[in-house]
């Protein structure tokens, strides 16, 4: 039986990039930073206490399938959402 979703898959252009917005802006931590050989690393972000993470993948794994930042279809959930954007927004995330 299948307990929890483990994770989705942002293709990005510069894993230490995202790693650091992910951690240093959103406050997840890193539960997963995997190199199985060295033209292909991974890394797993989870908001704090989440078993549900993002894991990142470098873009010339995927492309031309699927480019770097397009569209990801998961979203997050906080009590205040008021509060959630002036806390990131004072961090420097933008908001489209």
């Amino acid at each position: 039986m299948i307990t929890h979703i483990h994770s989705a898959t942002i293709i990005v252009t510069d894993i230490d990039r995202a790693v650091d917005f992910y951690t240093n802006k959103l406050g997840f931590q890193i539960t997963v930073d995997a190199q199985p050989s060295p033209e292909m690393r991974f890394v797993t972000v989870n908001p704090q206490g989440s078993p549900t993470g993002i894991a990142l993948g470098q873009a010339d794994w995927f492309e031309p399938a699927r480019p770097a930042g397009g569209t990801s279809g998961f979203n997050f959930s906080t009590k205040d959402i008021d509060a959630t954007y002036a806390d990131l927004s004072a961090k420097g995330v933008e908001f489209t």
